[in-house]
């Protein structure tokens, strides 16, 4: 038996079970023969109009090709391997949080409304005044004694991940450097990739200079649409200025949709109403710190990195000054207006660029997080 035939054109032997060779021997067969094959007969049929293809002795009906003779084997193309940086490409973060718009669960939220169950916010020292968010100066043993405590609340041996934060005041960089912190604690060759140094923190004129390139790039993309108002906005962005980083790894999970009362359905099951979606979106978070150390997360439009959580309480590194220590509160639910100050509404607190953060603030205003496997 042959398995090769002779292209007359060149003079080389082809397999005959190539396309070239198939070609070859049916214009050999159609000499033999003198008249038209098999397949010819069935190539002037069609599929819908009598005499029908698929009821022809020897024709079938293949799609894209038409009808052609029943013993040739239309092959299907190999599908190629894709790198983990073509992968990353083929994912458009941005768009995974919009399409919640369309997909997402839809729950009617109530305003200002604290569960029972969320409840546990603690005393803070310092005045408060009545705005929405207060800054207060600490002193060197302040500082020590909040990291002291937090150990305790949050049953940490061991010391804080990093000594110090990038102080961002004023720059609304808090997603580019959150983001950031995450990939030098989970994943160097990435931070290496955006900053170009493989050290934390990293220096002003650094971080700022690409801050600028991202900015610019955003600006620059007439369907980026300017600004970064979450994490899948960020990590696209990075991915213009920054194209062979490898995010092979990296999860992005958008919580709500653009419209901030779709929810994802694989996190909020349908049907479930205010506030029973607030369980939902703990367990799938928690169990995210739990499993994988640290994750970016971004509520309120203000992004850090989380790494523990307690009862009623989450523990984040956020990028604000060594010895500056930020309050917020919750939004009065019956008017429009801040309350003032008091020890049982004050849900985030920040000191020297570590945060505890109710966790009713957290799951009632999360919009996206982001981790890498381990």
């Amino acid at each position: 038996m042959f398995n090769n035939i002779v292209n007359p054109k060149t003079g080389r032997q082809v397999s005959i079970y190539g396309n070239l060779g198939l070609k070859i021997l049916t214009k050999y067969i159609k000499l033999i023969e003198g008249g038209a094959t098999k397949e010819n007969k069935c190539k002037k049929l069609k599929k819908t109009v009598k005499p029908k293809c698929k009821n022809q002795p020897g024709c079938k009906w293949v799609k894209g090709r038409g009808c052609v003779e029943d013993n040739l084997v239309v092959s299907k193309p190999k599908r190629r391997k894709m790198s983990s940086n073509i992968i990353n490409k083929s994912i458009n973060y941005e768009e995974e949080r919009q399409k919640l718009n369309r997909t997402g669960i839809t729950i009617r939220s109530k305003r200002g409304k604290l569960p029972s169950n969320y409840k546990g916010t603690e005393p803070q020292l310092g005045s408060r005044p009545d705005t929405h968010s207060i800054k207060l100066d600490m002193s060197e043993e302040k500082v020590n004694s909040w990291y002291n405590l937090i150990k305790q609340k949050f049953n940490i041996t061991k010391a804080l991940p990093v000594n110090e934060t990038v102080n961002q005041e004023g720059c609304n960089a808090c997603t580019f450097l959150g983001f950031s912190l995450l990939c030098y604690l989970k994943n160097i060759e990435a931070y290496k990739t955006i900053m170009k140094i493989n050290v934390w923190p990293p220096p002003k004129t650094v971080w700022n200079g690409v801050w600028g390139e991202l900015t610019k790039a955003r600006g620059a993309n007439s369907n980026m649409g300017g600004g970064m108002n979450d994490i899948g906005q960020l990590v696209e962005t990075i991915k213009v200025i920054r194209p062979g980083i490898n995010l092979s790894k990296f999860v992005y999970v958008p919580i709500k949709g653009i419209i901030e009362n779709n929810f994802n359905p694989l996190i909020v099951k349908k049907g479930t109403v205010y506030p029973n979606h607030f369980q939902q979106i703990q367990k799938s978070i928690e169990d995210k710190i739990k499993k994988n150390g640290f994750i970016v997360l971004n509520i309120d439009q203000h992004t850090r990195v989380y790494q523990a959580f307690n009862e009623t309480h989450l523990l984040a590194i956020d990028n604000y000054g060594k010895h500056l220590k930020r309050l917020r509160r919750t939004q009065d639910g019956s008017h429009s207006g801040y309350e003032p100050f008091t020890n049982s509404n004050i849900l985030d607190v920040t000191v020297a660029g570590i945060s505890v953060i109710n966790k009713f603030f957290v799951y009632r205003n999360v919009r996206d997080f982001g981790y890498f496997k381990n």
